[in-house]
């Protein structure tokens, strides 16, 4: 029986491969936008692929945005979550830098 609550992981999460064959076909070109009602596994289908990212050796942070309403809060979420996972702090920084480097341009 499957019961309705917080995050579907590990074997309570099946039957998304569809979905997640699509957002990785997306995001090879692009980033993604995904929007759903309240309760339909958003999270949880996002917290598996940034798993199965994540074991394919790519940067990947999740980050909660839904109350996030400036860029400059946005920036600050996105620091806070790279620097509190040490392992991902370098990674991070270049990624940033890089990020910057290509915006200033």
């Amino acid at each position: 029986m499957v019961t309705v609550s917080g995050v579907a992981m590990g074997k309570d999460f099946f039957d998304r491969e569809n979905e997640i064959k699509e957002i990785f076909r997306l995001l090879e070109r692009n980033n993604i936008l995904l929007i759903a009602p309240r309760r339909y596994g958003k999270t949880s289908l996002m917290r598996e692929v940034e798993r199965r990212l994540r074991g394919n050796g790519y940067l990947c942070l999740f980050l909660d945005v839904m109350y996030v309403d400036k860029p400059e809060e946005f920036i600050i979420e996105l620091a806070e979550a790279a620097v509190s996972v040490a392992d991902m702090r370098k990674k991070y920084l270049e990624a940033l830098k890089n990020m910057f480097t290509k915006v200033k341009r």
